[in-house]
């Protein structure tokens, strides 16, 4: 699957990979470089989740969800 980027910056993630992965009008995301790669990953809203986490924690550093099992 490919996409181009527009002119301004922007790009449409292909049908099957918004479906797969639950991405609505209005999800979040956040880009990083990862070895090379270009990865997204979804930017997760929820006071709970932010409360339990506390305020130094970085996705950077959580390897709970590294590779995303690749």
């Amino acid at each position: 699957m490919k996409s181009v980027v527009s002119a301004k910056g922007q790009g449409t993630i292909p049908k099957p990979l918004r479906d797969r992965f639950g991405l609505r009008s209005g999800t979040e995301l956040e880009f990083v470089e990862e070895h090379g790669h270009l990865v997204g990953r979804r930017i997760v809203k929820s006071a709970a989740v932010t409360e339990m986490r506390g305020p130094g924690w970085r996705a950077d550093l959580d390897g709970s969800d590294r590779d995303h099992g690749r």
